[in-house]
């Protein structure tokens, strides 16, 4: 789940994501509150939360989410700055797993390849990090079958992540690169 209250750095942050085909983002909102009503509804394994927001800003959602959904992992972002380094402290002593700076200019967010490997690499590790803890990811199901993929509508206000489906079956895969012990046996997957 993708929480910002700029709508540019929301969409910035959804696109970075999905351009990784092992996530999948299937919530966003625009503040603490929006955020925590769509955790009722769809179970996430990652939420990227940004600090200062209106309504309910970053801080004050944050034991609210993790209280919705034990074992969420989220990650705070927030720009760069003297207090906002010592607020995103202040959120990894109340359970945030781990803190990204934004880019300070929304063009930043593409022209700095690092800031996307960054995003990637720490929603990727906290993701695979819950699932080693024994949480399952979000698949949006009950009943055990894998879900079908979640639309992501660009004007949505609402956007969390959820595992991409297997792109191609085991027998096309064998016949497309051979296995190994080595390699490994599934994607990693984000919700």
């Amino acid at each position: 789940m993708v929480v910002d209250d700029s709508a540019v750095i929301r969409g910035l942050f959804i696109r970075v994501l999905e351009a990784d085909p092992e996530i999948r983002v299937v919530a966003s909102a625009a503040n603490g509150r929006i955020a925590l009503n769509q955790l009722k509804r769809q179970p996430v394994e990652v939420v990227v939360l940004d600090i200062e927001m209106p309504e309910m800003d970053g801080l004050t959602a944050l034991p609210e989410l993790v209280r919705a959904q034990p074992g969420l992992k989220v990650i705070m972002a927030s720009t760069l700055t003297r207090k906002n380094a010592a607020v995103s402290m202040e959120a990894l002593a109340k359970g945030a797993v781990d803190y990204i700076p934004k880019p300070s200019a929304t063009s930043e967010v593409y022209s700095n390849e690092g800031f996307s490997r960054e995003l990637l690499a720490k929603v990727k590790a906290h993701a695979d990090r819950g699932r080693r803890d024994g949480t399952a990811p979000a698949l949006g199901s009950g009943s055990g079958a894998a879900a079908p993929a979640a639309p992501v509508a660009a004007a949505s206000p609402t956007t969390a992540y959820r595992p991409r489906t297997a792109p191609a079956a085991p027998a096309a895969r064998k016949a497309a690169a051979p296995a190994t012990a080595a390699e490994p046996a599934a994607e990693s997957a984000v919700a």
